[in-house]
């Protein structure tokens, strides 16, 4: 669930303007198909093939 105002979302894994694919906002849930470890922040990809931050200042993950 988002929990910021709004996110962006990528088109691939990582945090370039140039990737960046539109935004979510804060209540829309999303169903995860796999996180990305990165150096930095890590990254879900999203079962729609998009990518967003796994920041716990932006996201909340809950199980069904």
């Amino acid at each position: 669930r988002i929990i910021a105002d709004s996110v962006n979302i990528h088109s691939s894994a990582d945090f370039n303007s140039s990737s960046v694919v539109g935004e979510v906002k804060k209540g829309d849930v999303y169903t995860i198909a796999q996180k990305i470890e990165r150096t930095e922040t890590d990254m879900y990809k999203l079962k729609s093939g998009v990518y967003i931050t796994a920041s716990t200042k932006y996201v909340e993950v809950f199980e069904r």
